[in-house]
């Protein structure tokens, strides 16, 4: 591709919007497609977005674009400004091979067990997951997923299927290394009395005839698993595959259902992310010397009933924003410094952070866990003078830490959710007050 493929999906699903009413257009598109024995069931589901273009193989995706771009002359996307010349070469000798008959089946699935007359489990390889939507034979049927969401593209704003691309390449990324969990995605052969599949108990066959395979849960899944394969066409990876035979109601109260598990608090996962700044925080929060060992803590509840003092994600997002870091060995200095530093804190204030902090925390900020926004960047500008220890103390001792100070409103101490504004309002804040930096340098 010569540029992203994501902006060509933007402009066909844009092209597509514009055009869906056009029923000239969109036989047009068909005729010209079916010329390469595509069959036209698949053009449609394509046209209409129940096939997301997303989905498709690279040779399809030329074809159709070539046919679409043809058929309506929009600018926006021609063939040559998304396909290398190579990719258009064998774009154009594009031919299906062998149209399929009606009567054969679309897809067999082995190793089945059937759980229910409407559930079946297996499992798949990721080759196997990518060749059922080369195939076209998964569908988007968006009645029973969850919710899509309006884009603006160009000057418009349309209706399109909710992908997150950052997190397709964050787990395709990781299946891609072996380090991908496996998990369960869930295909639904719709029930509507016309459907046809059998399942022979003997041979643990699931045997599909000419019935769509709507994706209910795991399209994100999908696609990772068909960008990693793109990436590594010899990838092994895994995955547990649900196979079930609902109707558009019970297909809804399945999502329902999956949506209401216990969802994982959003920071105790970005607590779990491998970064470095993760890493400085759990050395601290698991040094041996550091006074704050075991008072650091992904959940607020913890905070609240005085349990922990403050949040992983202020310390971590702090880190970031005030030191600068590129390998293990940097981050575990700064780790280092930080203990020192965290601790000649609490020692001038031993009362209020080890033995009292509870009744502290009502007329005082000192301990509050956004403060630690200020002391990260106190400690941050401070790093590498001799004399360090000493401008901490005298820079603390000026500031008024009572929690009627008007200053902590201000600059957002008491904010909830904390961004990145806030932290450099704290920031500038707690440096405003350092004093005597430049003695004994």
């Amino acid at each position: 591709m010569k540029t992203k493929i994501e902006e060509l999906y933007d402009n066909i699903n844009l092209v597509l919007d514009q055009y869906s009413k056009s029923v000239k257009i969109a036989n047009k598109v068909a005729d010209t497609l079916m010329e390469r024995n595509i069959m036209k069931s698949d053009i449609d589901a394509v046209y209409r977005g129940a096939i997301p273009i997303e989905t498709v193989d690279r040779r399809f995706l030329y074809v159709f674009t070539k046919a679409l771009y043809e058929t309506t002359g929009e600018p926006l996307i021609d063939p040559k400004n998304y396909f290398t010349e190579i990719e258009i070469e064998e774009g154009d000798k594009y031919v299906v091979e062998n149209k399929v008959n009606i009567n054969d089946p679309i897809v067999v699935f082995e190793n089945v067990e059937k759980i229910d007359d409407d559930y079946y489990v297996t499992n798949m390889t990721a080759q196997q997951v990518k060749d059922l939507y080369d195939r076209m034979i998964v569908t988007y049927n968006k009645e029973t997923q969850r919710n899509t969401a309006l884009k603006q593209i160009k000057n418009s704003i349309i209706d399109v299927i909710n992908v997150n691309q950052k997190s397709v390449q964050e787990m395709a990324d990781l299946m891609v290394k072996g380090l991908f969990i496996r998990n369960t995605i869930t295909f639904n052969i719709l029930k509507t009395g016309k459907e046809e599949f059998e399942y022979n108990e003997k041979e643990k066959t699931l045997t599909v005839y000419n019935t769509k395979l709507d994706i209910l849960d795991g399209y994100h899944r999908s696609l990772a698993m068909i960008r990693a394969c793109t990436i590594d066409p010899e990838l092994h990876y895994i995955t547990g595959v649900n196979i079930t035979n609902f109707d558009v109601e019970k297909a809804r109260r399945f999502i329902t259902q999956e949506d209401k598990k216990n969802k994982i608090n959003p920071k105790h996962i970005k607590a779990f992310e491998e970064n470095l700044e993760n890493a400085i925080v759990k050395k601290i929060n698991e040094s041996s010397r550091c006074d704050l060992k075991g008072k650091i803590t992904t959940n607020v509840r913890a905070i609240t009933l005085n349990i922990a003092i403050v949040e992983q994600s202020i310390l971590a997002d702090s880190i970031k924003e005030f030191f600068t870091y590129k390998t293990r060995k940097e981050a575990d200095e700064i780790a280092n410094y930080l203990i020192e530093g965290f601790n000649e804190i609490i020692g001038l204030y031993p009362d209020e952070f080890l033995t009292n902090y509870t009744t502290a925390k009502k007329h005082s900020v000192i301990n509050h866990s956004n403060t630690f926004i200020g002391y990260v960047a106190l400690l941050s500008g401070l790093r590498g003078k001799p004399n360090w220890k000493e401008i901490l103390a005298n820079t603390l001792e000026s500031i008024d830490f009572s929690i009627d100070n008007p200053d902590w409103e201000k600059i957002g101490i008491f904010k909830n959710r904390i961004r990145k504004y806030d932290i450099t309002e704290i920031q500038k804040y707690f440096l405003s007050f350092i004093k005597g930096e430049n003695e004994n340098e």
